[in-house]
């Protein structure tokens, strides 16, 4: 117990800051997760198997997945597991960093976590369903972004099926698909 008061207006800002800090990740854990897939509706035969994942479980293990630029660039804390018992990360990159450059006086904040069965999954699926002007593959088609800049959503999506790398990214940094796209090229996540 501090030897001195605190005035109360001080403790209610700490604790209305803090709140509205939870009140932020909780909103951006549970919103920019992946789009629950129905898998009675894909025609792969692999698309009746559940997930299994659980092999990126710390903080260490799901950065040293991420290209190395942005890795350095990105600060990360552990969220929760996924119902494969993959760990999330909520992740951002600073306005100052060389990726951020030119978008946004905001961080760039992504959620990631590493999940080859997932990562397969989605990709086929984007290849599968009605829009795929909104998909764009690297040169192998081996990762893919998901980019949706109309009337209310805003959603950037990204999957690697080599490394597992399940990316989704709020789309409050990035205003536009074009600034979308650049980040994804800075960031080595897109050739």
């Amino acid at each position: 117990m501090s030897p001195y008061p605190v005035p109360a207006e001080t403790v209610k800002a700490t604790r209305a800051r803090y709140l509205i800090a939870l009140t932020a990740a909780t909103f951006v854990l549970t919103s920019c997760g992946t789009t629950p897939v129905d898998e009675n509706s894909l025609p792969t035969a692999t698309s009746s198997a559940p997930l299994t994942g659980g092999t990126h479980t710390t903080l260490d293990a799901v950065t040293a997945t991420l290209p190395p630029v942005l890795a350095q660039s990105s600060i990360c804390s552990q969220g929760s597991n996924t119902e494969a018992g993959d760990l999330y990360l909520l992740c951002s990159v600073s306005p100052a960093s060389p990726l951020n450059q030119g978008f946004s006086d905001n961080n760039i904040v992504y959620l990631v976590w590493v999940n080859k069965a997932e990562a397969e999954r989605t990709l086929q699926h984007w290849r599968e369903e009605n829009r795929p002007e909104l998909v764009t593959e690297n040169t192998t088609h081996t990762a893919a972004a998901r980019l949706e800049y109309r009337d209310a959503v805003n959603s950037v999506h990204y999957v690697d099926t080599i490394t597992g790398l399940n990316i989704d990214i709020s789309a409050g940094g990035l205003e536009t698909a074009e600034a979308a796209t650049t980040f994804l090229h800075r960031a080595d996540l897109m050739n």
